[in-house]
């Protein structure tokens, strides 16, 4: 099967998280143009380990339980691999993490974090992005909200404002707010399944990537959104997985620099 590499804008962000999402429902005025984040990653087909929803797209959606359970098996398979990591980075000459992952390239983009620090590897996996829901609504954020929040404007301070500006209150709007509070539904429910491991406890990734996004909760929102789409930022649930581990000594930055000086240490 070929890989497709789907386009992406220049400076587009992608959303990959439900801290990502709640920052960018909030702050609708400072974004221009903005690509599905969903729509990039599902231009070809996923590795069955990440596939939450393995129904035709004519069958109806899962419900809250449903999806959290399947999400659930999907979050315990990528911890196991990241637990296989530890192990594996250092057998690698030069680590693949499309090949470790089982991704394509632009999948591994977006999912994957994988960076080197002076002599520990850090590994964020965005798994939020794999669930129906998340990728339903932040979808949705991409193609109408984003959209009809700038086509009405100026015109959503005024009490009347148009059509473009009933259009976003009556239909648009709404639909965002239900979307974004499935979503939700459906983290919080994954999240009690998986916190019954310990495991997941220590392997989760919530705090940094809320962190992430701080900026967004620094500046007061516009007042004509919903309350339901400006939440706290430390009340956003995440199913961001991470992790640290040593890097093997041969792959340690400045390795031979401090051998040499430890050596000329004893020699003295």
């Amino acid at each position: 099967m070929a890989a497709l590499t789907p386009a992406r804008p220049p400076g587009d962000r992608p959303l990959v998280s439900v801290p990502g999402l709640a920052a960018a429902l909030r702050q609708p005025h400072v974004w221009g143009f903005a690509s599905s984040t969903a729509d990039l990653l599902g231009a070809g087909e996923l590795a069955q380990i990440y596939r939450v929803d393995n129904r035709p797209a004519t069958v109806p959606g899962l419900s809250v339980g449903q999806e959290a359970q399947a999400a659930a098996q999907v979050v315990d398979q990528i911890m196991d691999r990241l637990r296989r990591m530890t192990g594996a980075y250092g057998e690698w000459h030069s680590f693949d993490t499309c090949a470790f992952f089982d991704l394509f390239p632009y999948q591994a983009e977006l999912l994957v974090q994988v960076s080197e620090r002076v002599s520990t590897e850090h590994v964020v996996v965005y798994a939020d992005l794999l669930l129906p829901a998340f990728q339903t609504a932040e979808r949705f954020w991409s193609q109408r909200f984003l959209p009809a929040y700038q086509a009405a404007g100026p015109a959503l301070r005024e009490e009347r404002g148009g059509p473009f500006a009933h259009t976003f209150r009556i239909e648009v709007q709404p639909r965002m707010v239900a979307l974004w509070q499935h979503t939700l539904a459906v983290v919080h429910a994954t999240r009690s399944i998986v916190t019954q491991d310990l495991s997941f406890l220590a392997a989760s990734g919530g705090e940094a990537e809320r962190y992430r996004w701080r900026n967004a909760w620094q500046s007061i929102p516009p007042g004509h959104l919903h309350p339901a789409l400006l939440p706290d930022m430390d009340a956003l649930p995440t199913l961001t997985l991470s992790a640290t581990f040593p890097l093997p000594t041969s792959r340690q930055p400045g390795r031979v620099r401090r051998l040499r000086r430890r050596w000329e240490r004893r020699g003295r």
